[in-house]
């Protein structure tokens, strides 16, 4: 679904986090398809489990809770990843 049959770059599915001035486009592209594709495959078996949990007459009695963290960052604001980590530093970065 969110392949690009064109792209013949690395593997940049564990990316360096931190920077991301060393990645091309296309790589970044390639991280954002990977991530949508994560993204899709848990709102699938979401849907699988909510709808589970309606087919035995449960929702009336049950509270389902999701909770999350920020997220990835995929070249926005210059970065890659959750946190800064370099052989010389690690650090949090910003939410924005």
């Amino acid at each position: 679904m969110y392949d690009d049959p064109t792209y013949d770059g690395p593997d940049v599915s564990h990316p360096i986090h931190g920077p991301a001035d060393y990645l091309t486009d296309a790589e970044l592209k390639h991280c954002r398809a990977l991530y949508a594709a994560e993204a899709t495959l848990v709102d699938r078996w979401v849907g699988h489990l909510l709808e589970r949990i309606e087919d035995r007459g449960l929702f009336e009695n049950t509270l389902v809770i999701f909770t999350t963290d920020h997220g990835f960052y995929h070249g926005e604001h210059g970065l890659i990843g959750k946190s800064h980590i370099t052989p010389r530093e690690s650090r949090y970065v910003p939410l924005y």
